[in-house]
């Protein structure tokens, strides 16, 4: 009986109670600032992955639009050109060619013969997005990870059916000028161009490359289209990141 007096009598003392109080309220304020603590930290690295998955996102569209834009140029500033003068080549008859005497007009022949080029080309951004697994993860969008990996693979394939071509005409026209100096100056061009190998070449230039250089510019645009809306990215921010990143 005394014992149960004396646990009743602890259990309604004020200083116990207070006690209880603020045990009970340091364990409320320990929790709350655990899950607070956890959450923000959630919270955070959830929005710093989707900063991550936007810069990525805009990192490899506006990669995939640079490497049109100077397909574009090589178009504008040879390829075409090129194209004019091997089709007046192949029209002209071969005493016509053996009577030029515009020298701006031979050395436009000669280039479109013999001429190098390169497409400068970055490979930062298709480095990064083929061989870390984590950006493929930070994207979180799996058909988006797939068609840039198509886009990629046509880009890749571009370049090697060019360097081919350039690689192609150069070593024809080398080829050529180790027997020039038996060919009379004035027989030179047209013997360039009789050559079966230059033939080949104009051949297939114009016919086939040409115009497959070029569809591949459409569809790397149309592919830019269709990435942005995939991932929902506007023309404006696109550009503005650009502007940013500059290439």
């Amino acid at each position: 009986m005394n014992v149960k007096l004396r646990i009743s009598k602890f259990w309604h003392n004020q200083k116990f109670k207070g006690m209880l109080r603020e045990l009970l309220l340091t364990i409320l304020a320990t929790t709350i600032s655990i899950i607070l603590t956890f959450g923000t930290a959630a919270y955070l690295e959830h929005k710093q992955q989707q900063k991550n998955r936007r810069q990525i996102t805009l990192m490899v569209i506006s990669d995939i639009y640079d490497f049109a834009r100077v397909m574009e140029k090589a178009d504008t500033a040879y390829l075409i050109p090129w194209k004019k003068d091997i089709l007046e080549m192949k029209a002209l008859p071969r005493d016509s060619i053996i009577m030029l005497n515009d020298n701006d007009v031979i050395q436009g022949y000669l280039n479109a013969l013999g001429q190098g080029a390169m497409l400068p080309r970055d490979h930062t951004a298709q480095n990064l997005f083929s061989s870390d697994i984590s950006i493929w993860r930070d994207v979180d969008n799996f058909n988006f990870v797939k068609y840039v990996g198509k886009c990629y693979y046509i880009i890749e394939a571009l370049n090697n059916n060019f360097d081919t071509q350039i690689r192609r005409k150069t070593d024809n026209y080398i080829l050529f000028l180790k027997e020039a100096n038996q060919i009379p100056d004035s027989l030179q061009l047209a013997a360039l161009i009789e050559m079966p190998e230059t033939q080949s070449f104009m051949d297939e230039y114009t016919q086939s490359f040409l115009p497959y250089f070029e569809a591949t510019i459409k569809d790397l645009d149309d592919a830019v289209e269709h990435c942005c809306k995939m991932m929902g990215v506007s023309q404006k921010e696109l550009e503005e990141f650009m502007k940013k990143n500059p290439e």
